[in-house]
């Protein structure tokens, strides 16, 4: 994003495509953009994940997606690793008291 222009470009850009992306017959449960990056949780297997990335890239031919598929428990973002943990963590609240 070079451009002081770049980041309205893309939101104006990736806005139109998104409203193609919800005549894809499969959605991902959790779908987020920063920019032009996305972020998606997925539970319906590879296969419908790969049918879903061919969907999008078929929306402009001039636009591609692609995929990085979290192996290992982690999967970097932006600048962030995104670590799945299955569990949650106590949190105490600040009143809490001993």
């Amino acid at each position: 994003m070079g451009s002081p222009h770049s980041p309205l470009l893309a939101n104006v850009c990736m806005n139109k495509i998104e409203e193609n992306f919800k005549m894809a017959p499969l959605q991902p449960a959790v779908f987020m953009r920063y920019l032009d990056d996305y972020f998606a949780l997925w539970s319906q297997g590879r296969e419908r994940l790969e049918k879903f990335l061919k969907f999008v890239n078929q929306i402009d031919e001039q636009i591609k997606f692609m995929m990085e598929v979290e192996e290992a428990e982690w999967l970097p973002f932006l600048d962030v690793e995104v670590i799945c943990s299955y569990g949650t963590p106590n949190h105490p609240k600040p009143t809490l008291k001993g």
